[in-house]
Protein backbone atom coordinates (compact mmCIF):
# COMPACT_ATOMS: atom_id res chain seq x y z
CA UNK A 1 0.00 0.00 0.00
CA UNK A 2 1.05 3.60 -0.61
CA UNK A 3 1.54 5.07 2.87
CA UNK A 4 0.30 8.45 1.67
CA UNK A 5 -3.15 7.11 0.76
CA UNK A 6 -3.33 4.62 3.62
CA UNK A 7 -5.68 1.74 3.12
CA UNK A 8 -8.02 3.76 0.87
CA UNK A 9 -6.33 2.57 -2.30
CA UNK A 10 -5.12 -1.01 -2.26
CA UNK A 11 -3.59 -3.19 -4.90
CA UNK A 12 -2.12 -6.67 -4.90
CA UNK A 13 1.66 -6.92 -4.45
CA UNK A 14 3.72 -7.50 -7.57
CA UNK A 15 5.78 -10.64 -7.89
CA UNK A 16 9.51 -9.96 -7.98
CA UNK A 17 11.88 -11.98 -10.12
CA UNK A 18 14.70 -10.82 -7.84
CA UNK A 19 15.60 -8.02 -5.45
CA UNK A 20 17.67 -5.15 -6.82
CA UNK A 21 20.27 -3.81 -4.40
CA UNK A 22 21.24 -0.19 -3.77
CA UNK A 23 23.91 0.77 -6.31
CA UNK A 24 23.17 -2.20 -8.56
CA UNK A 25 23.28 -1.67 -12.33
CA UNK A 26 20.44 -3.07 -14.42
CA UNK A 27 20.78 -3.06 -18.21
CA UNK A 28 17.61 -2.68 -20.28
CA UNK A 29 17.72 -2.24 -24.05
CA UNK A 30 21.43 -1.49 -23.96
CA UNK A 31 21.07 1.28 -21.35
CA UNK A 32 22.69 0.78 -17.94
CA UNK A 33 20.46 2.06 -15.12
CA UNK A 34 21.87 2.42 -11.59
CA UNK A 35 19.50 1.99 -8.63
CA UNK A 36 19.74 4.46 -5.73
CA UNK A 37 17.54 3.68 -2.73
CA UNK A 38 15.74 6.77 -1.46
CA UNK A 39 13.02 5.69 0.95
CA UNK A 40 10.60 8.28 2.26
CA UNK A 41 7.51 8.51 0.08
CA UNK A 42 7.43 4.73 0.49
CA UNK A 43 10.02 2.47 2.15
CA UNK A 44 10.98 1.02 -1.25
CA UNK A 45 11.29 4.25 -3.25
CA UNK A 46 14.16 4.16 -5.70
CA UNK A 47 15.90 6.72 -7.91
CA UNK A 48 17.51 5.65 -11.17
CA UNK A 49 20.42 7.22 -13.03
CA UNK A 50 21.77 6.59 -16.51
CA UNK A 51 23.76 8.35 -19.21
CA UNK A 52 22.28 9.18 -22.61
CA UNK A 53 24.88 9.42 -25.37
CA UNK A 54 22.60 9.35 -28.43
CA UNK A 55 23.47 12.88 -29.56
CA UNK A 56 27.20 12.39 -29.06
CA UNK A 57 27.35 14.44 -25.85
CA UNK A 58 26.84 12.45 -22.63
CA UNK A 59 23.87 13.63 -20.57
CA UNK A 60 23.59 12.23 -17.04
CA UNK A 61 19.91 11.69 -16.30
CA UNK A 62 18.33 11.02 -12.91
CA UNK A 63 14.78 9.93 -12.20
CA UNK A 64 14.07 10.71 -8.55
CA UNK A 65 10.97 9.29 -6.90
CA UNK A 66 8.70 11.67 -5.02
CA UNK A 67 10.26 13.10 -1.87
CA UNK A 68 7.13 14.81 -0.64
CA UNK A 69 3.39 14.58 -0.89
CA UNK A 70 0.84 17.18 0.25
CA UNK A 71 -0.72 16.21 3.55
CA UNK A 72 1.78 13.45 4.26
CA UNK A 73 2.28 12.87 8.00
CA UNK A 74 6.04 13.07 8.54
CA UNK A 75 6.32 13.19 12.33
CA UNK A 76 4.89 10.43 14.45
CA UNK A 77 3.66 8.38 11.51
CA UNK A 78 2.75 5.03 13.13
CA UNK A 79 2.86 3.21 9.78
CA UNK A 80 6.44 4.38 9.09
CA UNK A 81 8.29 5.06 12.38
CA UNK A 82 11.72 5.70 10.78
CA UNK A 83 10.34 8.08 8.15
CA UNK A 84 12.35 11.15 9.23
CA UNK A 85 15.65 9.24 9.20
CA UNK A 86 14.86 7.77 5.77
CA UNK A 87 14.01 11.20 4.35
CA UNK A 88 17.31 12.63 5.63
CA UNK A 89 19.20 9.81 3.91
CA UNK A 90 17.19 10.26 0.72
CA UNK A 91 17.84 14.02 0.58
CA UNK A 92 21.58 13.27 0.79
CA UNK A 93 21.20 10.63 -1.94
CA UNK A 94 19.47 13.08 -4.30
CA UNK A 95 22.12 15.76 -3.66
CA UNK A 96 24.83 13.26 -4.64
CA UNK A 97 23.20 11.88 -7.81
CA UNK A 98 25.21 12.34 -11.01
CA UNK A 99 22.74 14.57 -12.81
CA UNK A 100 22.55 16.98 -15.73
CA UNK A 101 18.80 16.40 -16.24
CA UNK A 102 16.39 15.61 -13.40
CA UNK A 103 13.12 13.77 -14.07
CA UNK A 104 10.47 13.71 -11.35
CA UNK A 105 7.13 11.88 -11.04
CA UNK A 106 5.03 15.00 -10.43
CA UNK A 107 5.41 18.31 -12.36
CA UNK A 108 5.30 20.34 -9.15
CA UNK A 109 8.24 18.36 -7.75
CA UNK A 110 10.70 19.44 -10.43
Amino acid sequence: NDLHFGDGITYPPASADRIIMDGEVVTVGGIAFTAHFMPGHTPGSTAWTWTDTRDGKPVRIAYADSLSAPGYQLKGNPRYPRLIEDYKRSFATVRALPCDLLLTPHPGAS
